[in-house]
């Protein structure tokens, strides 16, 4: 069941079309059948993962790579819009594998994180790729391996995001049950991308708590959104805890709130920063009409609404690996 009230149909129990040969999910795999038998490739034809399993050719026979690596462009089944296939595509989901270049030969650098300690290892150019924090607090002894880099006010699980992050531009968070299987009770991917924003927050790492905004978007959209009800008084501490007072997270957070939460959300209001009961009576009383939640909202645009580089600034999902 997605956050947005809608349950998803897995891909496998859609019907195929007639003449095309379908993947293992129900998409098409972009391979038709012409009257001869003879087999045509079709352009850039989706899979269930945004993939383009289809492989278009040239004029001279030459094959070439789609570009729509990562961004999901089947018909929506869930999630925000319902069973419609209208509607604005769906956001991107930094949480699929894709990888970046680095130097191996370069520095290593150690990263102490959380309390007790957890050591990460991390090549020295990577750790700098974007956090403004990291690049002002290096030192010349870093290009000869002499550095630790002390972040005890931080979750481990954090970091790892992170630094996978850094490596694969990914955000790998997933939780071990299915793509179309039911969430445990109490979701924790929701606990660790919040505590990812937080981290990012103190790196200064305009382009990682981007990244991270996208993941929580495209969760709130998938099969389990509604996964997110158990925990979601502590992943309003964990962001209140560790954002300023303007920060996208915490717009988002009394967005779904405010749009998607039902009238038992703040039966007890223990534990909820103040700040974020302020935010939400706010928003609650500046907003005369309310949308139905498969209607399009705030959550779902596939605009940088949530995003902090800027008008001038050039988002990640456009920038090359």
């Amino acid at each position: 069941m997605s956050l947005f009230g809608a349950q998803s149909v897995p891909a496998e129990t859609r019907p195929s079309r007639p003449q095309t040969t379908t993947s293992v999910w129900g998409q098409p795999t972009g391979i038709s059948t012409s009257a001869s038998g003879a087999t045509s490739t079709l352009p850039n034809r989706g899979s269930a993962f945004g993939q383009a399993n289809g492989t278009p050719t040239n004029a001279s026979g030459a094959t070439s790579t789609p570009a729509n690596r990562g961004v999901t462009t089947a018909p929506v089944q869930g999630g925000l819009f319902g069973s419609s296939t209208l509607g604005p595509k769906p956001v991107h989901d930094p949480r699929t594998l894709v990888a970046r270049n680095f130097d191996a030969r370069d520095t290593i650098v150690e990263v102490s994180v959380g309390e007790p300690a957890t050591i990460f290892h991390i090549h020295r150019s990577v750790l700098l790729r974007s956090s403004d924090f990291l690049q002002t607090k290096a030192k010349p002894e870093w290009s000869k391996g002499e550095a630790t880099v002390n972040l005890p006010g931080h979750p481990s699980v954090a970091f790892n995001i992170y630094s996978k992050w850094l490596y694969s531009g990914s955000i790998l968070s997933r939780t071990s049950f299915g793509l179309f299987g039911s969430a445990p009770k109490e979701d924790s991917e929701w606990a660790c991308l919040a505590h990812a924003f937080a981290l990012g927050e103190e790196l200064m790492d305009t382009e990682f708590k981007d990244t991270i905004m996208d993941a929580l978007r495209a969760k709130a959209q998938s099969y389990n959104g509604e996964s997110i009800w158990p925990v979601a008084a502590n992943v309003v501490r964990i962001i209140y805890d560790g954002t300023p007072a303007q920060s996208p997270a915490r717009k988002f957070i009394v967005d779904i709130y405010h749009s998607h939460a039902d009238a038992t959300a703040l039966d007890s209001t223990d534990g909820f920063p103040a700040e974020f009961l302020l935010d939400l009576s706010r928003i609650s009383l500046s907003r005369r009409i309310k949308t139905k939640m498969t209607e399009p909202g705030a959550c779902s645009t596939t605009s940088c609404v949530y995003h902090e580089h800027g008008k001038e600034g050039k988002c990640y999902v456009n920038r090359k690996l």
